[in-house]
């Protein structure tokens, strides 16, 4: 059997790839972030919502143009300035 393949119960089967056995799911715990993880970049949301909403109304912009309408937001943002729509 090759190794780097997964067996045909997946993951959590009664043996894992592995081949050490599966330990039970606690069903009670919460899902919760990974350790160490952080949030997203506010550039990335910024930039996110710019092109949803671009998108959203039907037209169409370079990314040089959302890039930079990303970055004077943030900016803005950083100089604690409220943006305007």
């Amino acid at each position: 059997m090759n190794p780097n393949s997964t067996p045909p119960d997946g993951l959590y089967g009664p043996v894992a790839a592995s081949g050490a056995e599966s330990k039970d799911r606690d069903a009670g715990t919460a899902n919760g972030p990974q350790a160490g993880a952080q949030g997203p970049e506010p550039r990335a949301l910024i930039l996110d919502t710019i092109s949803t909403a671009i998108n959203a109304a039907g037209y169409w912009l370079a990314i040089e143009g959302r890039t930079a309408i990303a970055d004077a937001l943030v900016q803005r943002l950083q100089l604690g300035e409220q943006p305007t729509t």
